[in-house]
C-alpha cells in the first residue's frame, strides 16, 4: 500500500515534489520504506509533455531521512530533448547506501524512434559499475522495442548486448515477449530466445520464465523457468509473435519468502528446486 503526499505542480499539472510512504500491507500497520520524488523541467515544451530534465528519486528507511537511513537514490537527467520535447540523451546514476550513500551504476541511454504515445522503438544503453568512484563499462545494449501495451510496458522486444559501442558483433541477441504485466510492471510471462548472431541463425536457447506470488512492491516471490530446444515465431519471422515452443529440457522453481528481500528488492535467500522435463 502506498500513501502518496503530493506537495508541489506545476502551471501543467506535472507534479513537481511528492513523498509516498509504502506498507507491506493493506491495513498500513507495517512499513516499509519512505520515498520522495523531485522533478525539475527544462522549458514549456518538455513540461508540457511531462518530461522533467532532472528526476530524483530517493528512498529512506523511515521519514526521519537520518544519513543512516538511506536505502538508494536514483538521479535521471536528460540532457537533449528533440523539439516535442521528448527525452532523447539521458543519465542515470544510482546510488546505494553502505556505510553511507555511495555511487554504485551510471547509464548512458539514448531514446530514438518515439511512437506517437510517447514510447521509444528504440534505445541505447552503455551501463557501468562504479568501482572506487571510476565508471567500469559493463556492457552496451541496443533495443528494438516494436510493441507496448496500453500501460507503455513493453511486450515484444529484442535486445543485442555487446561489450562496448565499438564492437561489431553481439555477445549475444534476444528475442523477448511478455505477457501480462503487475502495477508495478513485473511480466507474468516473459519468452525469451537466445541467440549468438545477430542474423539470429544460431540459436542459444529458448526459456519461458512464469512469475507468481508477486508483491505490490514487485518482488517475485514464485517463479519457474522452463528451457527449450525450440520456438516458432509467425511467418518464420522472429520479429513478429511467437506461436508456440516444444522440447522442454529442464526447469528450475525459486522460491523466495517475502521476508528474503532486502530494502532494494534483491533475494536475500532463496529456494531453489531444480528438475529434468
Amino acid at each position: 500500500l502506498e500513501d502518496i503526499n503530493y506537495t508541489e505542480y506545476d502551471k501543467f499539472g506535472n507534479v513537481v515534489a511528492q513523498d509516498i510512504t509504502t506498507y507491506t500491507d493493506e491495513l498500513s500497520s507495517a512499513f516499509k520504506d519512505y520515498k520522495e520524488v523531485t522533478n525539475t523541467y527544462k522549458d514549456d515544451v518538455s513540461r508540457k509533455r511531462g518530461n522533467a530534465e532532472v528526476s530524483t528519486v530517493s528512498r529512506w528507511l523511515d521519514a526521519s531521512k537520518a544519513d543512516t537511513a538511506w536505502i538508494d537514490k536514483t538521479v535521471t537527467t536528460t540532457t537533449e530533448f528533440d523539439d516535442q520535447g521528448r527525452a532523447v540523451v539521458q543519465t542515470q546514476d544510482v546510488y546505494v547506501y553502505k556505510t553511507s550513500l555511495q555511487p554504485a551504476f551510471h547509464n548512458e541511454i539514448t531514446n530514438l524512434n518515439y511512437n506517437n504515445r510517447g514510447d521509444a522503438g528504440e534505445q541505447h544503453i552503455t551501463s557501468y559499475k562504479v568501482v572506487e568512484g571510476a565508471n567500469v563499462l559493463a556492457d552496451y545494449k541496443v533495443l528494438t522495442n516494436r510493441s507496448y501495451d496500453a500501460s507503455h510496458n513493453i511486450t515484444n522486444q529484442m535486445i543485442l548486448t555487446y561489450s562496448d559501442s565499438s564492437s561489431a558483433a553481439p555477445l549475444d541477441v534476444q528475442e523477448t515477449r511478455s505477457i501480462g504485466f503487475t502495477s508495478t510492471g513485473v511480466a507474468l510471462q516473459q519468452i525469451i530466445g537466445t541467440y549468438s548472431d545477430a542474423e539470429k541463425t544460431s540459436q542459444i536457447g529458448v526459456k519461458v520464465i512464469d512469475n507468481s506470488d508477486i508483491s505490490q512492491s514487485g518482488n517475485v516471490g514464485l517463479r519457474v523457468i522452463t528451457n527449450y530446444s525450440t520456438v516458432v515465431f509467425k511467418d518464420g519471422d522472429s520479429s513478429k509473435e511467437i506461436l508456440s515452443y516444444s522440447g522442454s529440457l529442464d526447469r528450475q522453481t525459486i522460491t523466495i519468502a517475502s521476508d528474503d528481500f532486502d530494502n532494494r528488492g534483491s533475494a536475500t535467500h532463496q529456494t531453489v528446486l531444480s528438475e529434468g522435463v
